[in-house]
């Protein structure tokens, strides 16, 4: 029987929450992944892959990616849950979608775009609760 981690289709979700916080830190900062990846001596590839969940990240690589960030590791963590069985927890289906809207937002690269999409999401809302009820 082999050892090891079981061989997997798909990303562990646990993964891929974690390489999206990361993406998301490193686009807020305005760091590019060429220099991230530059500073932590990797090849861009290899830091693209651990952004979308394709390459686990060890726990040094997590702190040295974190320090290049400026950030504590704990923020790159914020929002992974894991459950019992070692494998991101199922929530509610309508966080679950906001949270891919969410994801899907921050991959806009441009900031004017993102600002602009987070206007209009905040009058959506706005007028949504202000409507009166029928």
């Amino acid at each position: 029987m082999p050892r090891g981690r079981p061989r997997r289709d798909k990303p562990d979700p646990v993964d891929v929450d974690l390489g999206w916080n990361i993406r998301r830190v490193r686009q807020q900062a305005g760091i590019s992944l060429e220099r991230v990846a530059q500073q932590l001596d990797l090849s861009f590839q290899t830091l693209q892959r651990y952004e979308t969940g394709l390459t686990r990240i060890s726990a040094s690589m997590l702190i040295r990616i974190a320090g290049v960030l400026e950030v504590p590791v704990a923020k790159l963590l914020i929002g992974i849950a894991v459950n019992g069985s070692g494998s991101a927890a199922v929530g509610d289906p309508d966080e679950e979608q906001a949270l891919e809207i969410a994801r899907e937002l921050l991959a806009i690269p441009d900031p004017a775009v993102r600002h602009s999409l987070r206007l209009h999401l905040q009058a959506l809302a706005r007028a949504d609760r202000e409507a009166p009820e029928t």
